[in-house]
């Protein structure tokens, strides 16, 4: 097993991964708002969003699978915060 200041520097490598990537979504998602709203079209397609978590998931295993489609609903929600312009948030 391996200790726990291993385990940590290992979960704080993978965070930084995931933060560069969620930037780099979130500004994917701006640019689809962009699109979308030129267009007329509606920010939110509960279909498709359940479509990409259906997809998304499998493969994944049993134990985690809950918590993947939480993480992306949460995740598609901020994107669509985002793609209105509605929300910046800022923390101090």
């Amino acid at each position: 097993m391996k200790d726990l200041k291993h385990l940590r520097e290992e979960i704080d490598r993978v965070n930084k991964g995931l933060v560069e990537l969620f930037i780099e979504r979130m500004k994917i998602s701006e640019e689809i708002g962009e699109y979308k709203r030129e267009k007329g079209m509606k920010i939110y397609d509960k279909k498709r969003e359940e479509e990409i978590i259906a997809e998304t998931i499998q493969g994944t295993e049993e134990k985690y699978k809950g918590y993947v489609s939480d993480f992306l609903k949460e995740l598609m929600k901020m994107s669509r915060d985002i793609q209105e312009g509605s929300r910046v948030k800022n923390e101090k």
